[in-house]
């Protein structure tokens, strides 16, 4: 920012929830079986709060840049000033700290396994709304467009992730 006296890029976060699937993990030493589903709900909440802070399977950050403030004076008439192009970082398939192992209640170990659910990264490319840009002669709706400007808004995506797959999705949060 202090490099081209704007801010050019714009930090945003989305977030959704996973569907978790309820197959269901045996205990590696015998006991009870726990499913995938609850395990996430232990892990990560059943609130939107705790979900929105806690769940890295459905967490999504972006580094939001705005197009226009890279082009040379007032840019091209066709290209709007609220037009960004994002980056984004998740990961799925977490359901421990550094693998997907974990100790229940009562001392039993259980195993995921990574041939069913493997850890993997994901990579996006994105076009975003910088939501400070959008002319309006409001103060109060100027002013919410810019605290809300953190929110990542929907839009196609393209997704490249670790396991070697690459994914268009028509909305991605």
């Amino acid at each position: 920012e202090m490099a081209w006296q704007e801010q050019r890029f714009v930090m945003k976060v989305s977030n959704t929830r996973p569907v978790y699937p309820n197959v269901f993990v045996h205990p590696v030493d015998g006991g009870e079986p726990v499913s995938v589903r609850q395990r996430a709900d232990e892990l990560y909440g059943t609130s939107f709060g705790e979900t929105f802070i806690k769940d890295y399977n459905g967490q999504t950050i972006w580094l939001s840049a705005n197009l226009q403030s890279f082009i040379p004076g007032e840019g091209p008439r066709w290209l709007p000033s609220w037009l960004n192009l994002a980056a984004g970082y998740g990961a799925n398939n977490m359901f421990g700290g550094f693998d997907n192992q974990w100790e229940g209640a009562n001392g039993e170990s259980y195993v995921l396994d990574d041939g069913i659910f493997p850890r993997y990264r994901q990579f996006y490319l994105s076009l975003d709304v910088d939501l400070s840009r959008i002319p309006t002669h409001k103060r109060g709706l100027r002013f919410l467009l810019k605290a809300m400007n953190w929110i990542k808004i929907p839009s196609p995506t393209l997704e490249v992730n670790t396991l070697g797959g690459v994914k268009f999705r028509a909305l991605y949060w």
